[in-house]
């Protein structure tokens, strides 16, 4: 997933927090989420390398599968409706 402007911790670096949060997946998470929201509360556009809508390919409970939750939920509860994902080149482009 990427915001204009912003993107998600790249691999190496995602690696180097895991190990400052003596690899805990919720701590971690912690850190995700609050970047999420940040970038959402300023309505960031995000790109994502593969389909949310589709959930043979989301695997349950990864950071995917949160980050794309997190997102469905703080849409519905700030715009009141569901979120849209579309597809954009060889992405997917969440419409606010």
């Amino acid at each position: 997933m990427h915001g204009t402007g912003t993107s998600v911790t790249p691999a190496p670096a995602g690696r180097e927090i895991f190990k400052l949060v003596d690899e805990s997946r919720s701590e971690m998470w912690k850190i995700n989420e609050k970047f999420i929201r940040n970038q959402c509360e300023v309505s960031k556009t995000f790109y994502f390398s593969h389909d949310p809508n589709n959930i043979n390919i989301i695997i349950a409970g990864s950071y995917y599968d949160m980050e794309i939750e997190f997102i469905r939920n703080f849409v519905k509860e700030k715009y009141g409706k569901s979120a849209k994902f579309v597809r954009y080149d060889q992405y997917w482009k969440l419409e606010w």
